[in-house]
């Protein structure tokens, strides 16, 4: 399991990005653990739309 950060790392984007990209619906919302921490997996990572910047 990834979290945001590890997300948006991989991803090139910022975790606030991230967050943008699940406000407007680009990214479905994902569970969290008890923690209250998104924790994203690693097919969810990979069919995210956050590999490429969609201002480029």
């Amino acid at each position: 399991m990834l979290t945001i950060s590890q997300l948006a790392a991989s991803a090139g984007v910022t975790v606030r990005t991230v967050r943008h990209y699940h406000h407007v619906g680009l990214l479905p919302e994902p569970e969290r653990d008890a923690s209250g921490y998104r924790r994203y997996s690693a097919q969810a990572a990979g069919g995210s739309h956050t590999d490429q910047d969609p201002r480029r």
